[in-house]
């Protein structure tokens, strides 16, 4: 079985098991260390450059500082505000691409 449809199975099983204990098991809690899992991480296997890897490390930071502000932000619009979560988590997906699309461009290391 060739890498890329390995990545591909691991991806949709890690998916469809965030769906099934978010949704069916109705365990948020473990949906959400699914959701977590460390992908980046593990992506550091494939990067053997000592410096690529460094320069991988300091920009996955910013992506995940960055990343957490905008959960801030849709927790703070689920809790006060009557929107469909479709339309806050498609707002926040908006947010956190052009937040990211912004530090690409003005930030790039």
């Amino acid at each position: 079985m060739s890498r890329l449809v390995l990545h591909f199975l691991v991806g949709g099983l890690i998916v469809a098991s965030i769906y099934h204990y978010a949704t069916v098991a109705k365990d948020p809690a473990f949906a959400a260390i699914l959701g977590a899992f460390p992908l980046t991480i593990l992506c550091c296997y494939i990067i053997h450059d000592r410096r690529t890897l460094g320069q991988y490390a300091h920009n996955m930071l910013t992506v995940l500082c960055l990343t957490f502000v905008t959960f801030v932000m849709m927790i703070g619009l689920v809790a006060w505000t009557q929107l469909h979560p479709v339309i806050i988590v498609t707002l926040i997906l908006g947010i956190w691409t052009l937040l990211q699309w912004l530090r690409y461009e003005y930030t790039r290391t």
